[in-house]
């Protein structure tokens, strides 16, 4: 198993799980991959991901529209500009 980065000392969430580790096995074991050492990702995000998608991936024809789905796809939209 991976190991994780050390973390902020002075950084406390009062909603971060006591047990992580335990959580990440859970994790891994649910869905194959641990999502939580995607940087960004933490025990809690992994969590939401596969209670929202699943483990259950084909419904995305790519990895661009799951990011997207995600919201992590920038918009192009210009604005600005006159007609």
């Amino acid at each position: 198993m991976k190991t994780l980065p050390q973390k902020k000392r002075n950084s406390h969430s009062k909603n971060a799980p006591q047990k992580q580790a335990e959580i990440r096995k859970h994790l891994k074991r649910i869905s194959g991959v641990d999502l939580s050492v995607v940087d960004g990702f933490g025990v809690s995000l992994a969590q939401t991901v596969i209670m929202e998608v699943g483990t259950d991936m084909s419904k995305f024809p790519s990895e661009k529209h799951f990011c997207s789905w995600l919201g992590l796809a920038p918009k192009h939209e210009i604005s600005g500009r006159r007609c």
